[in-house]
């Protein structure tokens, strides 16, 4: 019996060995993940291990995750916070001639009775008054005289006593207005004239992009409007644009649009003070561009922008020059349409949905030109404009993108942080003024804004002509 019991106890140490080891390694902690827990029969818990997951091999005919970021925001819509430039014809008010001082009475003269006298014929038609008649001599005389009086009185010019200039048109004594200067600026003598400009403008100006980058944009394009005077202070106008633009973010895409857009504006002036405002809008449409694993994702993608602007300035004279402290602030509002991705393969193209942004721009700045006379009636006006001006950033909503094969949609920031620049702007005005026909301007602009940071330098021409009539 005793032999016999000796390999039971053995087999029930190795089984309850076992079962310990067992046991031991099942509550050993590990990077274990249960998948499912049960309950047993007993009332407790069972929880089994899950097999280790293993990801699947990526198909590189899946979409990135996060595909790389672009989006153009353009800049508002043409020439938008460029005023028409005022006209600076020279100045002229009437100046009738002080009366004369009455003559001392005479003395009485005994009236002598005059010995009738012959009228002579016409000088110097006595030759030929054997072969004209009397009354075509006298009209051919009246012709003569009235040319002869109209070229006198087209443009007599003197200098009075002062330095003043004066000059005479048609019987009637202008003055020419030099103090102040300030009133080639304000235009205060406001004629009851239509002034009718052109303009062309060009540039180049770094914008927003995605992911807080700045992206370059071309523009160009021209103006043609119009103004008329409410009243001796106040005038309105009307303007049409068309635009073009190329906007590059490096190796990332392009957008290359053109529109339509127009606006309007008013100028008030007082003794001290010029104060303009205008309001201008339009839209681009254009093939939007976008590089992706070699190819090119494109897309037609059309916005539209309105632009308020405010300026206010102070022109003031200092011996012979004019200077006029400005200050400007804008507003522009950019909303962005949707379109869908073409050109590429389907898996890597992208819908774009609509967005809004909006910026505030401003600027603190003066002007100094100094006025140079051609002439009776032309004006040379060279200035030169310096100061500082502040992009007070993006703001508004993220770009949304949807991969077409996917369905899946990502969110680009489009916001952007506040920038300065210093601003210089050379000019030069030409105008000729008419007392009784049109007058003309011509004018040509050239500035540059000079960006801190990594923005660089932005850089805007324009030149144009007036009439007024």
């Amino acid at each position: 019996m005793t032999n016999c019991r000796n390999p039971q106890r053995l087999l029930r140490a190795v089984l309850f060995s076992s079962l310990g080891l067992l046991t031991l390694e099942l509550m050993r902690p590990g990077d274990v993940h249960a998948e499912e827990c049960t309950i047993d029969p007993f009332g407790g818990e069972v929880c089994l291990p899950s097999t280790p997951s293993v990801d699947p091999p990526e198909d590189p005919d899946d979409p990135p995750k996060s595909p790389p970021e672009f989006g153009l925001i353009p800049p508002c819509f043409g020439n938008c916070t460029q005023f028409p430039p005022p006209t600076p014809f020279r100045q002229f008010e009437e100046d009738p001639e002080p009366d004369p001082e009455p003559e001392p009475t005479p003395e009485p003269i005994p009236e002598v009775e005059p010995e009738p006298i012959r009228p002579e014929p016409i000088q110097p038609l006595w030759l030929k008054s054997d072969a004209l008649d009397p009354a075509v001599a006298e009209n051919y005389f009246n012709q003569t005289f009235k040319l002869y009086a109209q070229a006198q009185s087209d443009a007599v010019v003197f200098e009075a006593a002062d330095d003043a200039l004066f000059i005479e048109v048609d019987g009637v004594r202008y003055r020419e207005i030099t103090e102040p200067h300030g009133a080639l600026f304000t235009n205060e003598g406001n004629e009851p004239a239509v002034n009718v400009w052109v303009r062309g403008f060009g540039g180049s100006s770094s914008s927003g992009s995605t992911g807080n980058r700045h992206a370059d944009f071309d523009n160009g394009g021209a103006q043609l409007g119009f103004d008329i005077p409410l009243s001796d202070q106040t005038r309105i106008g009307l303007f049409g644009t068309y635009a073009v633009m190329d906007g590059d973010d490096g190796s990332r895409g392009s957008w290359d649009a053109d529109g339509w857009g127009g606006g309007a504006y008013a100028e008030y002036w007082s003794n001290t003070f010029v104060l303009r405002g205008m309001v201008s809008a339009g839209g681009y449409d254009g093939e939007h561009q976008r590089s992706v694993n070699g190819e090119t994702a494109k897309g037609d993608r059309s916005g539209n922008s309105w632009t308020g602007v405010i300026s206010v300035g102070a022109p003031m004279d200092s011996g012979d020059w004019l200077i006029e402290p400005q200050a400007l602030i804008s507003y522009t509002n950019t909303s962005l349409d949707r379109f869908s991705e073409s050109g590429a393969n389907r898996n890597d193209r992208l819908r774009f949905h609509e967005m809004e942004v909006d910026q505030v721009g401003s600027e603190l700045t003066v002007k100094f030109a100094h006025p140079i006379r051609d002439g009776e009636r032309s004006l040379f006006l060279p200035s030169v404009r310096v100061g500082w001006a502040a992009d007070w950033g993006l703001s508004g909503d993220s770009q949304k993108v949807t991969f077409l094969d996917s369905g899946k949609s990502k969110r680009w920031s489009v916001n952007s942080s506040d920038s300065h620049a210093a601003l210089v702007e050379l000019g030069l005005d030409y105008t000729t003024f008419n007392f009784n026909d049109n007058s003309v301007a011509v004018y040509a602009r050239g500035g540059a804004l000079i960006w801190g940071g990594d923005r660089g330098t932005s850089w805007q021409l324009q030149g144009g002509l007036s009439f007024r009539f």
